[in-house]
């Protein structure tokens, strides 16, 4: 089995973890970081702390910007503190099967992100593969890399599910939607689960592979 895992906010605690500590940094330097994040989150490319600073700059040239890149530099260093509690016992419960790293966003950014986890987390993958490619168009080569073996995607992100639904015939979509539980259920194409452990038991039941 191929299982393919998302990872903000899937594996890594992103809307309610990083973003927060990097906002009290901003804060701790006077500076903005809401305001400029909501204006380039959805950018071409993904958001990056680069792209922030720039915007940053031209808003306020007094802002100590080299203060904030020294602090979220040491941040970014050890992201350990983010990641889900359930996310290593889920992985190495599947080391035997090819574990897959899908991130979209922007690549330096994203993979300071998933490196700063350390080797414990990064050493479980087959492949990380992370940047700004659309998750289908990367999904397609992978399955041709693992086209003899069941494939599992894993990501929280509805958009996202609905097209890959729409587009591959034979991947097992889940969607985890941590803390919220809604049933499991094929109605909608895919299965529901609020976290890593609900996601092993559909993993391990009959209702996927019998």
């Amino acid at each position: 089995m191929t299982i393919i895992l998302d990872f903000d906010d899937v594996l890594f605690d992103n809307a309610a973890g990083l973003k927060q500590a990097l906002a009290k940094i901003f804060k701790k330097h006077k500076a903005d970081f809401w305001g400029i994040y909501s204006k380039i989150r959805t950018a071409k490319g993904g958001y990056s702390l680069e792209k922030h600073f720039v915007l940053l700059k031209r808003k306020n040239r007094s802002v100590d910007i080299e203060g904030i890149k020294e602090d979220t530099g040491k941040l970014l260093l050890n992201t350990r503190q983010f990641l889900f509690p359930d996310v290593l016992d889920f992985l190495k419960t599947f080391k035997k099967h090819n574990l897959i790293l899908l991130s979209w966003g922007e690549k330096k950014f994203q993979e300071k992100k998933i490196y700063g986890l350390g080797q414990e987390f990064t050493s479980l993958f087959d492949r990380i593969i992370a940047g700004p490619t659309e998750k289908a168009k990367v999904l397609s080569k992978i399955l041709k890399l693992y086209k003899s073996r069941p494939v599992v995607f894993i990501d929280n992100n509805i958009q996202e599910l609905e097209s890959i639904k729409s587009g591959f015939k034979d991947i097992v979509l889940i969607r985890l939607e941590r803390g919220v539980s809604r049933g499991l259920s094929f109605e909608k194409g895919y299965l529901e689960a609020a976290n890593l452990k609900e996601v092993e038991k559909l993993l391990k039941s009959a209702k996927i592979y019998e």
